[in-house]
């Protein structure tokens, strides 16, 4: 959105002033997005706490990695994200023709802010909460896990990781 208006001032003088808001959001997130899967007592979740969150963002499904296993849930770790960044713009020019010389004079205000949601786990922790099967509880000490190993943690519910990322606020830029 802009506006913008000039103003003669004299035959010789020109005035004109800009000004301009503009505000990009974009966002990903999935069906699941408002429900609270893992954190809500079964029959209707799995009733894990510590997953899951008080807002939407933070719904869905957590995931479950299993070595050697597709993953179950929803692992995707730069999901869900909301962009909300506001830019402002505002300018204002003189222009004054004197004998042969066209001069020109101005100012220029320019805003930029980042409202971003997108928690940051790396590879492996996401908002809905991560839990890892790597076969390294239910092997022998000493051997190296296999694909049985790895599906045994998942039925023990003995993960070898576990966590949930988190922003300290939201939105993590203000502006």
């Amino acid at each position: 959105m802009g506006l913008g208006g000039i103003y003669q001032i004299s035959s010789t003088m020109l005035w004109d002033m800009n000004a301009g808001y503009t505000r990009l959001r974009l966002g990903a997130t999935n069906i699941d997005i408002g429900s609270n899967f893992g954190s809500d007592p079964l029959p209707n979740g799995l009733g894990i706490p510590g997953t899951n969150g008080t807002d939407k963002l933070y719904g869905g499904i957590p995931a479950f990695q299993i070595s050697s296993w597709a993953n179950l849930g929803n692992a995707n770790t730069g999901n869900p994200f909301l962009f909300r960044d506001n830019q402002y713009v505002a300018n204002t020019n003189l222009g004054w023709l004197r004998g042969r010389h066209d001069l020109r004079f101005g100012l220029e205000y320019y805003r930029s802010g980042i409202n971003h949601f997108q928690p940051q786990g790396g590879t492996f922790q996401n908002p809905r909460g991560s839990f890892q099967f790597n076969g390294n509880v239910s092997s022998l000490q000493g051997t190296t896990p296999t694909w049985f190993n790895s599906w045994a943690d998942f039925l023990f519910g003995l993960p070898s990781a576990s966590g949930k990322a988190f922003p300290t606020f939201n939105p993590n830029g203000r502006a």
